[in-house]
């Protein structure tokens, strides 16, 4: 196999080429790494921003974000498989669930705090998962969502629950198919102590205590009933 290669000098735009000979192996040799998965190219969204990706107006509401499907759409054509998506990051970490009765008029209610770039609290209604995860996505395109670990108030296993649940059915609903890959159980933990939702002397082993206990509700309430495994779960991050 011959290979050219180009040296650039600067302030001369003269290129030299050079054959250089490589002689790949037969087989793959035992210090070979792992195939690369073809969607390594993926992305990440942050809950706040969703939408804006998810959708576009129009006279007759919300509709499917057309920008967002090609550019997708043209990845999936160049990789053969289409990209994954991580629904969450902080916003996702602190969001609050509300039935579309308690906040009727908007999808997302975003929160600031002077002192914090990202927003302090979102809140979502049960629209915003039907709305942003139907039809807004290339054919196989396949989601992580994060749900909140940040809340250590009474009402924080029960709001987790009911996102995770409207997640899961609006990432999967009969027509598409099975497109949920993981839930991510919390957003850098490291920044917690000094955003104030846990107190400076927060260890790691009481993080993983926390992670586990969320995770196992997570299997029992909202996997196992769905008949999925209870290995979902994307890593730390």
């Amino acid at each position: 196999m011959l290979v050219h290669a180009f040296l650039v000098l600067p302030f001369l735009a003269v290129a030299i080429a050079a054959d250089v000979t490589i002689s790949p192996p037969a087989s793959v040799p035992d210090y070979a790494s792992t195939p690369v998965p073809r969607n390594l190219i993926s992305f990440g969204i942050a809950a706040h921003s969703f939408e804006e990706y998810a959708v576009q107006s129009s006279s007759s509401g919300p509709v499917p974000n057309t920008l967002t499907i090609h550019l997708l759409e043209s990845l999936t054509n160049s990789t053969g498989v289409a990209p994954l998506i991580r629904v969450g990051g902080t916003s996702g970490d602190r969001a609050t669930f509300l039935l579309n009765s308690e906040q009727p008029d908007h999808t997302i209610k975003i929160v600031k705090k002077p002192g914090f770039q990202l927003p302090f609290n979102i809140t979502l209604n049960q629209r915003w998962f039907t709305q942003n995860f139907h039809n807004s996505w290339p054919k196989g395109t396949k989601f992580i969502f994060d749900v909140p670990l940040a809340r250590k108030d009474s009402l924080a296993v029960e709001n987790m629950v009911r996102g995770a649940k409207w997640a899961l059915d609006a990432i999967t609903p009969a027509v598409r198919g099975d497109l949920f890959q993981a839930f991510e159980v919390g957003n850098e933990p490291n920044l917690y102590a000094g955003q104030d939702f846990r107190k400076q002397n927060y260890t790691l082993d009481q993080y993983v205590t926390e992670w586990r206990n969320r995770a196992q509700v997570l299997r029992e309430r909202v996997l196992q009933p769905k008949g999925l495994g209870g290995a979902q779960f994307q890593g730390l991050t």
